[in-house]
């Protein structure tokens, strides 16, 4: 078993920021200004380190059994940074004022159970 302190993890923070790149490369960030990959891939590893630190599980086996953890983490972090963004882009598809006006009611009135 080995002890790691939060301080260990600034030595993966390197390798953790190029697997939070290559991520977001592979869902459609490849496009966006490098600049831009970076600042979102360096507020990934952030959101990690974070839950790291609230996660209170201080003994591993190994070295690689952190470094997996810790990309676990990652890898969380990334997935609810996709979510975030995902559900933030709905409503972004209405213009302004379209949205109070959009009556429910009338949109889903047909009848989806008749076989045609």
């Amino acid at each position: 078993m080995i002890d790691v302190k939060l301080e260990d993890f600034e030595a993966y923070r390197a390798n953790l920021k190029r697997y939070a790149s290559g991520l977001l490369r592979t869902r459609g960030f490849g496009n966006h200004k490098q600049g831009e990959l970076n600042e979102l891939a360096k507020d990934i590893v952030q959101n990690a380190y974070i839950s790291f630190q609230t996660s209170r599980l201080d003994v591993f086996v190994t070295k690689l059994h952190f470094e997996n953890f810790l990309k676990l983490c990652l890898y969380r972090c990334y997935l609810n940074e996709m979510n975030a963004r995902n559900r933030s882009a709905q409503w972004t598809l209405f213009k302004k004022g379209e949205f109070d006006q959009l009556d429910v009611n009338s949109v889903f009135s047909n009848n989806l159970s008749t076989e045609q």
